[in-house]
């Protein structure tokens, strides 16, 4: 696949039960290398042919097109003086996380260099359940996400994700 259409793979809805495009999600994954910022919408001006956006906040060139529109997500965004009409909550958690002997040992001598409360993060990340809908029963899968310059790799569990390996990246 090639172009537009190989931006469809991967692009899920919260449950992951169903395939959206890449450009109705919210996804940094995408075919192109556009900016993404989060903005405030002063005004939306209509004429007969045309609709122009007056933003505030924008770190972009005067006349540069705005290609995409997403809500604000207040738990996701972290803007604190920002309104959200869309989502004003975050979804509960779901899981327990727990962490392996040797991902807690990371995790600390990681906290004491340069990540404060690193495990914590990782532990309200995780307890979102990151996992794909479709494997809410494949608990035999290794799954793994990417904080940063680490690379974190976890299980589930029944119930529960353990964190499995948490490994910085050599640069």
């Amino acid at each position: 696949m090639s172009g537009l259409s190989s931006c469809f793979i991967n692009a899920w809805t919260i449950s992951g039960k169903r395939r959206i495009g890449v450009f109705a999600s919210r996804s940094g994954f995408r075919p192109n290398p556009i900016g993404q910022s989060a903005v405030e919408l002063i005004s939306i001006e209509k004429s007969e042919k045309k609709i122009t956006l007056h933003l505030r906040g924008v770190d972009m060139l005067d006349g540069t097109p705005v290609l995409d529109i997403k809500p604000y997500l207040r738990y996701a965004d972290s803007l604190p003086a920002a309104r959200s009409g869309y989502a004003d909550t975050a979804p509960p958690a779901r899981m327990k996380v727990g962490f392996s002997e040797k991902a807690s040992q990371t995790c600390g001598r990681l906290e004491k260099q340069s990540y404060p409360r690193l495990k914590r993060l990782i532990t309200d990340l995780l307890a979102l359940d990151p996992r794909p809908g479709y494997a809410d029963t494949v608990s035999k899968h290794a799954f793994g996400m990417r904080l940063w310059d680490l690379d974190i790799k976890f299980k589930a569990v029944d119930d529960r994700i353990i964190v499995e390996s948490v490994s910085q990246e050599k640069g």
